[in-house]
């Protein structure tokens, strides 16, 4: 009587451990697999985008950054846009960004959001043709909608 008792528990169990694996390998199915791609791109095109502003072009590359961008952080932007004009104009640099080939990398990544840091050298060359190179280290937080990637927030980091 206990060998059968203990036979139906080690079925029992064995029938519970099947339906467990059979049900995880389900929900690892059924989870939309997100490719990195497309949140690199996106991110990089923003730092590009943001850093590559410069007097002639800054008008167009707002506008770009506002496309790709949610609503509130082009909100955000658009309430700093006069200032960054200023000082562009009144500096008269020129910037020029360069995003290594490997200057990108994804955080944090689900279907819905993303954190990528990227890497970005910039050259400022003012009018009297002195220039300078500096390095900047850049969290941009993407959210995904309407089948886009949009810039929700950057923030330099170290």
């Amino acid at each position: 009587m206990i060998r059968v008792l203990q036979a139906l528990l080690v079925a029992a169990a064995i029938a519970l451990g099947v339906t467990a694996v059979s049900l995880r390998a389900d929900e690892a199915v059924e989870k939309p697999q997100v490719s990195a791609d497309a949140p690199l791109d996106a991110a990089q095109h923003a730092v590009e985008t943001f850093f590559g502003l410069a007097p002639g072009r800054a008008r167009r590359g707002m506008a770009t950054l506002k496309e790709i961008s949610t609503e509130t952080f082009a909100a955000d932007f658009r309430a700093q846009r006069q200032r960054l004009l200023r000082e562009l104009n009144d500096r008269r640099l020129v910037l020029v960004v360069k995003v290594p080939d490997t200057g990108a990398a994804v955080e944090f990544l689900t279907p819905d959001q993303a954190w990528v840091l990227v890497a970005a050298d910039v050259v400022s060359t003012s009018a009297e043709g002195t220039s300078a190179t500096t390095k900047y280290r850049v969290r941009v937080q993407l959210k995904h909608e309407d089948e886009e990637w949009l810039v929700a927030g950057m923030e330099q980091i170290a």
